[in-house]
C-alpha cells in the first residue's frame, strides 16, 4: 500500500533540489528524521504559532511528540534549507501526517500539516516550495489525494497552489476549511 511506499519516496529528498522561490535562491529539502538536530527549533516553530490551541500542551509534551515520531513512517517532516547554505538552519518545514481531526476524519489519509517559514524568510516562496515538495513525497508514495485544514477563509496559499475548498468547519476553537488536492500520477 501506499505507507508502505512512503520511505522510498522520502529516500529522494536527501537534497533534493526545490525550484527557486521567488527571489531566486535555490532550495534544498531533506528530512527531519535525517536532521534531528533541528527537532528543537521546528518544535519551537509550531508551538509558538499554533501551541495556544490547546491548554494542556506544553513546549517539552511537543518536543517529545516530535522525536517520538521521527521513528515511524508517517509522518514525514520536510525541512527547507538555502541552497546556498545546506548545511544551516532550516528556513522552514511542512509535514506529510497520517492524521489530522482523526476523531472527525478517520478515514482521510494523509494530511498536509505544519507549513511554517521563519519570519526573516517569508514572502520568498519558500512555503509553495514546501508544499510541493510534500505532494511529490506523497504522490511517488501512492497516495491518490492529501487533505489539509487551513484558518485562511479563502485557502491563500493553498488555493493559489491548486487545492480545492471542502467544508467550513471549527476546529481547535477557529473557523477553519478544510481543503483536498488530487495528486496525479
Amino acid at each position: 500500500g501506499p505507507r508502505r511506499h512512503a520511505l522510498a519516496a522520502v529516500a529522494d529528498v536527501n537534497g533534493a533540489r526545490g525550484a527557486s522561490p521567488e527571489g531566486g535562491a535555490s532550495l534544498v529539502f531533506d528530512t527531519l528524521e535525517r536532521q534531528p538536530r533541528h527537532a528543537e527549533r521546528v518544535t519551537r516553530w509550531w508551538y509558538d504559532e499554533w501551541g495556544h490551541e490547546s491548554a494542556e500542551l506544553t513546549f517539552e509534551a511537543l518536543l517529545e511528540r516530535t522525536r517520538r515520531e521521527l521513528r515511524g513512517v508517517l509522518p514525514v517532516t520536510v525541512l527547507a534549507f538555502d541552497g546556498a547554505d545546506p548545511g544551516g538552519p532550516p528556513l522552514g518545514v511542512a509535514e506529510l501526517k497520517a492524521h489530522e481531526l482523526l476523531h472527525r476524519y478517520p478515514e482521510r489519509t494523509p494530511w498536509l500539516g505544519g507549513v511554517y517559514v521563519d519570519a526573516p524568510h517569508r514572502g520568498r516562496g519558500i512555503a509553495g516550495a514546501l508544499v510541493r515538495e510534500v505532494e511529490r513525497i506523497a504522490r511517488e508514495a501512492g497516495f491518490r489525494r492529501l487533505h489539509l485544514n487551513t484558518e485562511a477563509p479563502d485557502g491563500g496559499l493553498y488555493a493559489r497552489l491548486g487545492w480545492q475548498p471542502g467544508e467550513r468547519i471549527e476546529a481547535h476553537g477557529l473557523a477553519t476549511l478544510l481543503m483536498t488536492r488530487t495528486l496525479e500520477p
